[in-house]
């Protein structure tokens, strides 16, 4: 069989034109023609799907917004909490800043030395001894406050019932301490001084007296407190209980009644505790010669002191933790 050159070239010709052909048809997109409400139905569901990826953009952008506050919180707070040793330290600095607590301090100490001294190690009486030189030191700036105090009356309580009575308490409190420190200021220089300052020339038992002349104008100080506290916790023991009378008559008595102050009282129970702890070893100590011939013992008089630094100390850490 004999195939021509012509049937050659038109067979290669039809096969190259039916392969573009395929192409073409494999690459075409349909054109269908859609109806104006096919359009509208396409565009709202367009519309609304990009509208529910917004919101669940938006939502998605919400939460990680609320869970990147909630991560800031927490490294706030974990960066601001302090160790347990840092807020002790804090606490401490704050308590003993002031010096009356210092003072405090170290009369519970000194006292809660001694009871050990007393009944399991006598080597710590002398750590107590040594305490007590440094008490001395302190009271040496407590001189300007008591005259202060005796000029202005800043020591007085404020009073409805007993004004002149409480102001002039409140002076008398102060004048009494203007005597007990030159007084005591004197007696610690007698027994600390060199010799060189304070010659041997001095009669003896000088320090002990003006020492037993301040201990005397503590006990004023001690008597006068004990008054003056009293008298205020009586009445506002008398405006409570006013205050809770009213309260069950009418509600008008209540809007003119003064309410009752639990701080107060509890400072005033807490005065009056000490006051009370202290009258004994001020009376003991105003006895001429108290350490040869005491009238208490020392067991009893330092347990009392004990006593009362202890709750001395319980007022001052209450009172500073509010």
């Amino acid at each position: 069989m004999t195939i021509t050159c012509t049937q050659v070239i038109r067979t290669a010709t039809v096969e190259v034109w039916g392969k573009q052909r395929v192409a073409v048809l494999r690459n075409r997109r349909p054109d269908v023609k859609t109806s104006p409400n096919q359009n509208k139905k396409r565009l709202a569901l367009s519309s609304s799907t990009k509208k529910q990826d917004d919101d669940d953009d938006g939502k998605r952008t919400d939460k990680e917004e609320e869970d990147a506050k909630a991560q800031f919180k927490v490294k706030e707070s974990a960066s601001t909490k302090k160790p347990s040793v840092g807020r002790f330290l804090q606490g401490y600095k704050g308590f003993v800043w002031p010096g009356a607590n210092q003072e405090k301090l170290l009369r519970c100490l000194q006292y809660s030395l001694w009871m050990i001294s007393f009944f399991l190690l006598e080597d710590c009486a002398k750590l107590a001894r040594e305490l007590e030189s440094a008490r001395y030191i302190l009271r040496f700036h407590g001189l300007p406050p008591a005259l202060e105090a005796a000029q202005s009356g800043s020591w007085s309580f404020s009073s409805a019932r007993y004004p002149k009575l409480q102001q002039f308490l409140g002076k008398l409190l102060a004048w009494t301490m203007v005597g007990y420190y030159p007084l005591e200021h004197a007696a610690c220089l007698l027994w600390f001084s060199p010799k060189l300052i304070f010659p041997t020339s001095f009669p003896v038992g000088l320090a002990e007296a003006f020492s037993m002349w301040s201990c005397r104008c503590w006990l004023a100080y001690v008597v006068v407190e004990i008054l003056q506290n009293g008298l205020k916790y009586c009445e506002e023991t008398q405006k409570a209980r006013k205050y809770v009378e009213q309260k069950k008559d009418d509600s008008e008595g209540v809007q003119s009644a003064m309410p009752p102050r639990p701080a107060m009282m509890k400072y005033l129970r807490f005065q009056l505790v000490r006051a009370s702890l202290h009258l004994l070893p001020a009376m003991h100590w105003s006895f001429h010669n108290s350490d040869i011939d005491p009238w208490l013992s020392l067991p009893f008089v330092n347990t009392l002191m004990w006593l009362e630094s202890v709750v001395c100390m319980v007022e001052s850490i209450t009172s500073f933790h509010g």
